[in-house]
This record gives structure tokens, sequence and C-alpha cells, in this order.
């Protein structure tokens, strides 16, 4: 049985195909998982809450309002036939009944698998929100040709066996990094001038935190070392921190209980080599010398023994000979090298590295997630070789 003891919740939604929820929750349960289904009002006009939960030896949930303990954490969401109002909203952030809210809050992974007619399938607005949740780390399964309610076409659910093996390959992933503690870095360090002003980078940190959570979905134990206040999991152990400095003691403090060390942190080079203890005013002759900072990855890659490292470098340019001599230098597993173009925003244009000189190189931008799950990937393969 490929899903013994995992706990699978199914989200079942207003689609003609609800029934077939039914023989999906049987087969769920031949793997051996643990079904839960959660249904939209709508939803309870297609099957009865008796008739499912009778198939899944669970209660079911339908309102926000109701207990949910018997819900709790599990292992993989299913929504199963997904309408087109459910990506929607999962697209747009909205949670208005306790299928939505569920999916805002994002505790697993979660496959989707559409049903609707052609009409709404091929709509630019749907396949709009679809590229977003699939950027977002969400999978799709299907949906397939065939007979719809009234003829032939694109958005009929995809075979209920499909989905099953897209849950096993998904709780796989989970799996893969399930014991070991994965170390990162996010966000950009402040140096202070004054007590006000301080020397900084347009790093948004969205990059750290976004690995954060995909190792957390990939079964590892997570501690974050961040500069930002990005809301982030409470399954995620956080140290905040301000500077280069802080950085580097809470790094060293946690570094010797971790398996994988990522360092995506845009760490200043420089800080002021005094404080000013006032607001400088204007009219003030101001001289600021600067004093380089720790380089904390090069520290670590002295005692690195046999943890991955994993680093992050930006420039303005590709300059390949600095690169190779950086992950040379630093005793780096793999370095995710990119123009400075990626600091701010949600997309980058990787390109990664190897210590072998191999390198993937990718013609155009990817989302943040879309790298995080491929690097995380490449760990994974990376640990079992250890």
């Amino acid at each position: 049985m490929n899903l013994k003891d995992k706990k699978i919740a199914l989200g079942i939604t207003g689609s003609i195909a609800a029934w077939k929820a039914c023989d999906l929750i049987r087969r769920l349960k031949e793997e051996g998982a643990d079904v839960h289904c959660i249904l939209t009002e709508t939803a309870l006009s297609f099957v009865t809450p008796l008739t499912l939960s009778t198939l899944s030896g669970n209660p079911v949930a339908s309102k926000i309002s109701e207990e949910m303990e018997h819900i709790g954490d599990y292992d993989l969401l299913i929504i199963a036939p997904a309408t087109a109002n459910v990506i929607g909203k999962a697209a747009a952030g909205i949670c208005d009944d306790l299928l939505t809210t569920i999916i805002l809050a994002r505790r697993s992974q979660i496959i989707i698998a559409p049903a609707m007619n052609e009409a709404m399938w091929l709509s630019d607005t749907l396949k709009s929100n679809v590229k977003k949740l699939k950027e977002e780390g969400f999978r799709f399964v299907g949906p397939e040709k065939g007979k719809l309610t009234i003829r032939e076409g694109w958005g009929r659910l995809a075979d209920v066996e499909k989905i099953v093996e897209e849950a096993i390959f998904v709780l796989g992933v989970k799996d893969r990094l399930a014991g070991k503690k994965i170390l990162i870095t996010a966000g950009a360090t402040r140096e202070a001038i004054d007590t006000v002003r301080f020397i900084s980078n347009r790093s948004s940190g969205k990059m750290g935190h976004i690995l954060a959570e995909e190792a957390l979905l990939h079964g590892a134990s997570v501690m974050l070392i961040t500069t930002t206040e990005i809301p982030t999991s409470n399954r995620i152990e956080i140290h905040h921190v301000e500077t280069a400095c802080q950085m580097r003691d809470t790094v060293f403090e946690l570094f010797d209980g971790c398996d994988i060390f990522i360092s995506v942190a845009a760490v200043s080079d420089f800080r002021p080599k005094d404080k000013y203890n006032k607001k400088i005013k204007r009219e003030d002759e101001l001289r600021l010398e600067l004093v380089k900072n720790p380089d904390i990855l090069k520290e670590v890659s002295e005692k690195k023994g046999k943890k991955v490292l994993v680093g992050f470098s930006v420039d303005s340019e590709l300059d390949w000979q600095r690169a190779e001599e950086k992950m040379r230098v630093k005793n780096l597993d793999i370095l995710v090298f990119s123009t400075t173009d990626a600091f701010a925003g949600d997309k980058i244009k990787p390109y990664i590295m190897y210590p072998d000189g191999k390198r993937e190189e990718y013609t155009s931008e990817i989302s943040k997630r879309q790298l995080a799950i491929k690097l995380l990937e490449k760990i994974s393969i990376k640990t079992r070789k250890l």
C-alpha cells in the first residue's frame, strides 16, 4: 500500500463530476490512506455527507464553524473535482468557505484535478489562474478530453488512477528530506549609520522564505534566519536578525545541528566602522568609513564536514570565472547564480552550477517557487549520495 498511514484531505466542489470522488476515496483507501472529505456548499447538491463519511470512515466537514480537530494536519490536499470557481478563489487568495480557507493556509502539497465545460477551461482568465497556481507550487492533474454533460471536449475530470498516481508521487517527494534539518538564511542585512539610517540592498527575502516553506513540504525540519517580516508557517523555527554580524553569530549557533545549509541572504559586504548615536543633521559634515563584514559562507565552509552547502550569488553581469572561483573557495555543492534583476521580484532566470563544472541554464524566467522545488530535488539527490 503506497499511501499507508498518509492523511489525505479531499476537497470536493460543486461539479457534476463530484460523484467520481466516491471512487477516488475507495482507491485512496485501498492504497492505505486515511481520507477526510471537505465539501463546498454547492458540492452538497451532488453528493451527500452520509455517502462520503461511510466510504471514508471519517466525518465530513463543510462549514468553517464546524469542529476541525478531526482534520488537523494532513499530508496532502487533493481537490477533485475542482471547479473554475475554486481555482479562481485559490489564485486570488479568497477564503470564504472551509475549503478555500484550508487552501490559503497551505499546510501541505496541493493537487488540483479540474472539471468544467470546455469554454471555461480554455478561457484566458482560467489559464492565467492556473499559471499562477502552478508557479506557487500547486500540482494539476488533467483535465482530459472526453464526453462532457452535453458534448465532447476538454474539461473532463482526470481518470481516478491518474490522480492516485500523482498522490503517490507527491507524497514520495514529501519524504525525500524526511529526517533532515535545513538551515536557511534570508533577506537583506542592515548596517546602521546613525539611529535612523542604514546601509542595505534591495533583496526582498522572498527566495529564502519560499525555500523554507517548500523544504517543510518536502518533510524537512527547517530553521530560518531572516531579516524580514514575511509571514511564515509556525512549523518553521524562525530567528530574526538585522546585521551581518548578528546573522553570522546565529548561523554558527545553529550550524552544527543542520544537515543542509542554504545561504540565500543578501549579506552586506561592508558596514560603517562607527555608528553615530544620534540622527545626523543635514548641515553636519559626514565622512563614512566602511569596514568589511564577515564572509559567513566562507567561514562555515571550513567546518562543512558531510553537510550539503548551497550558495546564491548575484552580479550585474554573468561573470562565470568569478562564480566558479566563489564555488571552489567556499566548497559549495550547488551555486545558484543570477543577475541583480531577480533581487526584488517574484521571478528569476537562474543558472545552477556544480563543482564538476556542469551547469543548468534556464532560457527564460521561472518563478522563485519553481526554482525552490527544483533546487530541493537536487539537494535530496545529493543527500542520498552522502
